[in-house]
């Protein structure tokens, strides 16, 4: 009898044992339709959240109120407010977009990383050779000339905002005599930038006398250079539009790639002869380089009458 009792302490002790080391299963969400689940409360908590932030609202926009006045928090699985069933069909068509497009996002943007890792090459390494050859005071003064020369820069960026989602729209229609009128109206951009560039070139003198004083007045020595830089990314804009289109984007890195591995023997052996004038050289020569590789694989992928002249005269 007393071996009885003891045998059955010690199996009470143990189920007792094993009950305290393992928590209660966690309490499980009802009427998940679009959640899997086994999302866990620490789950659920952080995506409400996010709806929550996102939308500006609290959990009584969605969840209808519970009937029990006991409870103090909506009532989560009711389906009472159509707006928890817009919710659910958001995620719905999220998932959707996101397994329908997220490949072709990645083949878009992918090949950008170092498209875009190489122009910060183009646009730094001068001044780093600058520095390392020449000196200090010589960075700084190009610095200054190629802030001023920035302003061809930011009319290129306000006109390509407007210039993409346009173009988007009508070559789609393939029409001849609007394509001509676009490549008439791209050819007419650059010569603008150009423009732009040699008025800047012949202002820049006055301007640095008149706002930055004498002690810059050196660096108007490079604003010619700098200025055709600039103007040469015009041809880049009007071209990279139609790889965009595409989704030829992997071109870009190609060009890119290309232009900065030259980039570098040229910026030397120009600083070199010319001093900190070489350094602007050479971004005119880059990005001149840039821009027609860009020019050529635009003009590969998508027929536009860039030539349309040619055909003029073929036809008297």
């Amino acid at each position: 009898m007393r071996k009885l009792t003891v045998a059955t302490m010690l199996t009470s002790c143990l189920i007792l044992g094993i009950a305290a080391t393992n928590p209660p299963e966690e309490h499980a969400f009802k009427n998940l339709k679009i959640l899997p689940k086994s999302t866990t409360h620490e789950e659920m908590e952080q995506i409400m959240g996010n709806f929550k932030n996102a939308l500006g609202v609290h959990c009584d926009f969605c969840h209808a109120p519970s009937k029990d006045s006991s409870v103090h928090h909506p009532d989560f699985a009711s389906d009472e407010k159509p707006e928890k069933n817009i919710a659910r069909e958001m995620m719905r068509m999220t998932h959707k977009i996101n397994k329908k497009y997220f490949a072709d996002a990645l083949k878009f943007g992918l090949p950008l990383i170092p498209y875009s890792f190489t122009g910060w090459i183009l646009l730094s390494m001068d001044r780093i050779f600058i520095n390392n050859m020449l000196g200090l005071d010589q960075t700084g003064l190009y610095s200054v000339a190629y802030q001023v020369c920035m302003i061809i820069t930011l009319i290129q960026i306000s006109f390509n905002t407007a210039w993409v989602p346009w173009l988007y729209t009508k070559i789609k229609k393939d029409d001849p005599l609007l394509n001509i009128k676009i490549v008439k109206f791209s050819y007419g951009f650059v010569l603008f930038n150009f423009l732009l560039a040699a008025m800047l070139a012949l202002a820049g003198p006055a301007f640095f006398k008149l706002f930055l004083g004498k002690n810059f007045y050196q660096a108007t020595n490079f604003i010619w250079w700098l200025s055709l830089a600039q103007a040469a990314n015009a041809i880049h804009i009007v071209a990279v539009t139609y790889l965009n289109y595409h989704n030829k984007n992997i071109y870009l890195t190609y060009s890119a790639i290309f232009t900065a591995l030259i980039h570098i023997p040229i910026i030397y052996w120009l600083i070199k002869a010319n001093g900190t004038i070489g350094a602007a050289q050479a971004l005119f020569i880059s990005n001149l380089i840039t821009s027609f590789m860009t020019f050529f694989f635009a003009f590969k992928f998508h027929k536009m009458p860039w030539l349309f002249w040619l055909k003029s005269r073929t036809e008297r």
